[in-house]
């Protein structure tokens, strides 16, 4: 692989990270990428070794046996924890409750979904109403490196229901969110398809 399909495909797997929020297997990066999984982690690994390089970048490459995140560099964590402990002491904002709605009236849903919904990245948002005991996660059971969301047993106390299903125009408004993700799924796929190299390396 040149140097500039190596930048190129660099530059589209730290958006996928970013936008992803969680890790990603070589073979899924691989996938998306449209190179073999021996490219894929070539691409990771320089991609790593580029945050290493410049000491002033927040983020940093994580990786844990075959699978890759983002992440932010230790020595920030006093900066974030700060912020986060800023909002929890606050209430909920707008896009808070925007992203709680769609948990509750599509969950379980994976953070991938909750960002096609809203248009925008939601680790952030999704982290904070983990912390207030909102909402709660689980891992996909066929053993990917996905979590799913739903509403805790608390926030449905809160509300005084049983269930989300109990909720207004839950029927209406769970078929709205599932057009609208894979509305946007369809986008980014198309917007894949047109900045992908239309040669491989093998």
């Amino acid at each position: 692989m040149d140097d500039a399909a190596r930048n190129a495909h660099q530059s589209n797997l730290e958006s996928l990270l970013f936008a992803y929020g969680e890790a990603m297997g070589i073979a899924d990066i691989a996938a998306a990428l449209g190179i073999s999984d021996s490219d894929a982690r070539e691409v990771a690994e320089h991609l790593g070794a580029s945050y290493e390089a410049l000491p002033e970048r927040g983020l940093c490459l994580m990786r844990q046996d075959d699978s890759y995140r983002l992440g932010t560099k230790p020595e920030n964590l006093e900066t974030i924890e700060r912020v986060l402990r800023q909002d929890f002491e606050q209430d909920l904002s707008a896009a808070s409750l925007e992203t709680l709605s769609i948990i509750l009236y599509r969950a379980p849903v994976s953070r991938a979904d909750i960002d096609a919904v809203r248009g925008v990245n939601s680790s952030f948002i999704v982290r904070n109403l983990l912390l207030r005991g909102l909402i709660e996660r689980e891992q996909d059971a066929k053993g990917h490196h996905v979590f799913f969301y739903k509403p805790s047993f608390a926030l449905l106390q809160l509300l005084g229901i049983a269930n989300a299903g109990e909720l207004p125009d839950f029927e209406v408004l769970n078929k709205k969110f599932d057009g609208l993700a894979q509305q946007s799924k369809e986008q980014e796929q198309r917007a894949a398809d047109s900045i992908i190299p239309s040669s491989v390396s093998e």
